[in-house]
Formats: C-alpha cells, structure tokens, sequence
C-alpha cells in the first residue's frame, strides 16, 4: 500500500491529477538541456517503479513513433546509438 501511494504520488507531481478523460499534463518548463533530463529521469522513476514494467516497450515504442516528425536523422541516430549501447551492455551480461 505505501509502494502504491509513492508511486501515485510521483505521477501526480510528475503529469497532474487525472481529471475526468484521464489526459491531465502538468505544466512542465522544458526550455533547456537541463529540464529534459531531469523531466527524463522523473518519468523513468515513475516508468521502472511501476507495477506494470513489462508495459515499458509499448511505452517507447508510442512515444517514439513521431520523432521523425520533430527530429533530424542525426538525432534521431543519437537516441539510436544510446539504445544501441544499452542493448549491447544488456545482452553481454545476458551471456
């Protein structure tokens, strides 16, 4: 129960309390560097503290369909190379 009110918590702070259809955001100031990547890091405590983290995949796999849209390929390729690494690191221990 206390696990449950932390993590409600969390995503209460980090999107606002849902209103009626569910789709309440917080106001989130991401003007720079810096606000990204704390806004990623609190999104990823809420994200791998959940109870569902198997439902990650489908998460990423939504939030990534438009970056062609907002992105170049340069970019594009540095999210790539990062999840690259991941997946290398993750398969060596695998072995």
């Amino acid at each position: 129960m206390q696990a449950e009110r932390a993590e409600g918590h969390l995503a209460n702070e980090l999107l606002g309390d849902d209103d009626d259809d569910g789709a309440a955001l917080k106001a989130v100031n991401l003007n720079s560097e810096k606000d990204y990547k704390e806004f990623g890091k609190n999104v990823g405590a809420i994200l791998l503290g959940g109870k569902a983290p198997y439902r990650i995949e489908n998460f990423y796999k939504e939030l990534s369909k438009d970056l062609g849209k907002h992105l170049d390929s340069k970019q594009i390729k540095k999210i790539s190379d990062s999840l690259q690494s991941i997946y290398n690191m993750k398969l060596q221990e695998e072995k």
